[in-house]
């Protein structure tokens, strides 16, 4: 059975593995405006921080750790790292 710490360390990994791959895909994106990836990057920063965070405090048993996962490469790999689509008029 792998314990919490276990349980902990594996799903921070997971959280900022999924991270790490859309941040390079945000970096990446030449279609992106310096702004739009300025804005991007800020939100996978402030994820990284909310995900972790939530992963952390869990004191219960590893279901809630992994559900903590779950939602949080969830989250990230729903940003979008295309630009955002204009409306025009």
């Amino acid at each position: 059975m792998i314990t919490q710490p276990e349980a902990k360390t594996a799903a921070k990994k997971a959280v900022e593995d999924a991270l790490a791959e859309k941040i390079k895909a945000i970096e990446a994106n030449n279609d992106l405006t310096d702004e739009e990836k300025s804005k991007k990057l800020s939100k996978m920063h402030k994820l990284k921080q909310q995900k972790l965070r939530t992963i952390s405090m869990q004191q219960e048993q590893n279901d809630a750790v992994t559900q903590a996962k779950t939602d949080g490469t969830t989250e990230v790999n729903n940003v979008n790292p295309q630009p955002e689509s204009k409306n025009s008029g």
